[in-house]
C-alpha cells in the first residue's frame, strides 16, 4: 500500500496489506530487511530524520517509529483513537503532522515522540498539504472543507469544495492548491480569493498528486498514470493492472515508484519531456 523513498535515495520502503513493511535497496532491488509490528495494514510508510529513521501507520490507530540500522521498533504513539489517514514529515525532519478518523491532527517530535500540539476537526482529514515555508498547513475533510492552519493550531481560514479529495499538492506558486479525488478530476483553487481556477479531467478516481517542474503527475484507480502541464494533457501510462495505491518520487526527479492493487511494485524513470501531448 505505502511507498516511501529516503533522504539520500538509497533506500526505499513498502507497507503492505500483510502488515509487514520492507526495506529495499533502491539500486538493486534487493530486499535489505522486513519490519514486523503492526496488526492491521500498513498504508503508511515514510522516512524519518535521516535514511535510518522510518514512520509507518495504517488502519490501527498507532504510529510507529522504526531504527533501520538494527530493524527493531523504536517506539509507538499511540495518542490517536482511531485509524491514521496521513502523515507529513516537516522540513527540520524532526516533527510529522498526522490526521486520523478521531478528527485529530497532531504535531508530534520524532526524538521525544511526544506530542507537540493536537488540534480537532469536524471531521477526519483525508489528506493534508504543507506550505512550502511550513509556517502553515492545509487540511481537507471528508465533509469537503478546506482548512487552513498554523502550527499552533489556529485556523487562518476555510473554503467548501465540490468533490472528495484523496489528494492535495500546492503548486509550484503556492497562492494555489490542487487536489483530486473521487470527482475524477484535478482542481486547482485560488487559495487567497478561494475560487476554482481551473480543472483537469481524467478517466477514473484520482488516488495520488505529485507536483514537479511545473507538471501534474497524477495516478488513478484505474492503473494509469496522467501528466499536465499548464498547456499540455499527455497520454495515459499504464503503471499497474489495477489500482495505483501510492506513488513517489525521488529527489532528484529523475525517478517513480509505484505500488498497486496488483501487488507490484515498480520503479520508473521520468522523461525531462515528456511526449505524445493530446491537443
Amino acid at each position: 500500500l505505502g511507498v516511501a523513498v529516503s533522504h539520500d535515495q538509497s533506500r526505499f520502503a513498502t507497507g503492505g496489506m500483510d502488515k509487514i513493511i520492507k526495506v529495499w535497496d533502491m539500486q538493486t532491488f534487493s530486499r535489505q530487511g522486513t519490519l514486523a509490528g503492526h496488526e492491521e495494514a500498513v498504508s503508511i510508510v515514510l522516512f524519518g530524520k535521516d535514511e535510518n529513521q522510518l514512520v509507518s501507520a495504517g488502519t490501527e490507530n498507532v504510529i510507529k517509529i522504526w531504527n533501520l540500522r538494527t530493524f527493531e521498533i523504536q517506539e509507538s504513539l499511540k495518542s490517536h483513537a482511531d485509524s491514521i489517514l496521513t502523515i507529513r514529515l516537516l522540513k527540520d525532519q524532526t516533527k510529522i503532522i498526522s490526521t486520523s478518523r478521531d478528527k485529530k491532527i497532531k504535531v508530534w517530535h520524532l526524538e521525544t515522540y511526544k506530542p507537540l500540539k493536537t488540534m480537532t476537526n469536524n471531521s477526519p482529514c483525508q489528506c493534508l498539504a504543507l506550505h512550502p515555508t511550513e509556517e502553515q498547513f492545509i487540511t481537507v475533510s471528508e465533509d469537503q472543507h478546506v482548512k487552513i492552519w498554523d502550527l499552533v493550531g489556529q485556523i487562518e481560514d476555510y473554503f467548501l469544495i465540490d468533490d472528495l479529495w484523496y489528494d492535495a499538492e500546492f503548486w509550484t506558486d503556492p497562492r494555489f492548491l490542487l487536489g483530486a479525488g473521487r470527482g475524477k478530476k484535478i482542481s486547482m483553487w485560488d487559495i487567497a480569493s478561494k475560487t476554482l481556477v481551473r480543472e483537469w479531467k481524467c478517466e477514473d478516481h484520482v488516488k495520488n498528486l505529485i507536483i514537479t517542474n511545473h507538471s501534474i503527475i497524477a495516478s488513478l484507480r484505474d492503473g494509469t498514470l496522467r501528466v499536465f502541464d499548464e498547456k499540455h494533457e499527455f497520454l495515459p501510462i499504464k503503471l499497474h493492472e489495477r489500482s495505483v495505491h501510492c506513488m513517489r518520487i525521488t529527489g532528484d526527479g529523475q525517478k517513480l515508484i509505484s505500488s498497486g492493487g496488483d501487488n507490484t511494485v515498480k520503479l520508473w524513470s521520468i522523461p525531462n519531456k515528456f511526449e505524445n501531448s493530446l491537443e
